[in-house]
């Protein structure tokens, strides 16, 4: 069964102001990238954080094992944020 939700539109509430840092790099990708899908939203963002954290240690470290979950934590945040500060539209 395929995942629909990777499919979603994804739009940004003006009404609402980012209260992190990962909250304001997801209206960045949707509002000023123009990024629509989840997936290109998390993926994104995640891939931000990403470089964020690996030029604080090194890529020496081992850090880029733990990438995915990047992804996953975005996608969890954006879950938290639908109904407030991003809106779904389901495609079918």
């Amino acid at each position: 069964m395929r995942d629909t939700r990777s499919c979603e539109h994804l739009s940004w509430n003006d009404d609402y102001s980012p209260e992190t840092e990962e909250t304001a790099l997801i209206r960045t990708a949707i509002v000023e990238r123009g990024l629509r899908t989840r997936e290109a939203v998390a993926n994104a963002v995640a891939e931000e954080l990403f470089r964020r954290d690996c030029r604080r240690t090194s890529y020496m470290d081992g850090f880029g094992f733990f990438r995915h979950w990047y992804v996953r934590g975005v996608e969890r945040l954006l879950d938290r944020l639908e109904g407030t500060a991003v809106s779904v539209e389901r495609v079918p």
